[in-house]
């Protein structure tokens, strides 16, 4: 991840990055957080003053070596926190902040994940989907936006829907 970092500014410098967090790995944006963290690290070590885009992008690039894919999406909300929504073609970021009585539960489970579980998991996902179902998922992700943005707990709760990733 740093490699991406200095290559992006042209610095050929040795450097020897050590982490330690406590987001267990292999789930829940673990490859992002670390990502997240050396991009934030060496944007202070080197006073680059990188904005929010350049912070993303070069979090989302990182996290490719580490987890195989670029995932802006866990890229954008370990940088930006709060509820973010990122596209890249064009790269644009929208950010809300969740409203203050919003409660969030978190289970992990101790399971053993396969060494490149994001390719893994994205195989096992159907190649066509029925068109109602994505009709619902778009709108549940958009009441879901409306959601943040007004401060409606009851709507989102509603919109908690996924009738193609889940059920695989």
């Amino acid at each position: 991840i740093a490699k991406v970092v200095l290559d992006s500014m042209s610095k050929d410098l040795g450097l020897r990055v050590n982490l330690t967090k406590g987001v267990p790995l292999g789930g829940l944006g673990s490859s992002a957080a670390s990502a997240a963290a050396c991009v934030r690290a060496l944007d202070e070590m080197f006073d680059l003053r990188l904005g929010s885009n350049d912070l993303v992008r070069l979090a989302a690039y990182g996290e490719a070596a580490s987890a195989g894919v670029a995932h802006f999406d866990n890229a954008a909300a370990a940088i930006l926190g709060g509820f973010v929504i990122v596209s890249q073609e064009p790269f644009r970021l929208a950010r809300f902040k969740p409203p203050t009585n919003l409660e969030i539960a978190v289970a992990i489970p101790k399971i053993k994940l396969p060494k490149e579980k994001t390719k893994t998991m994205r195989r096992m996902l159907p190649r066509t989907v029925d068109l109602n179902h994505v009709t619902l998922n778009v709108a549940n992700a958009s009441l879901m936006v409306a959601g943040m943005a007004l401060f409606d707990i009851q709507m989102l709760g509603k919109a908690m829907s996924d009738l193609i990733v889940e059920p695989v």
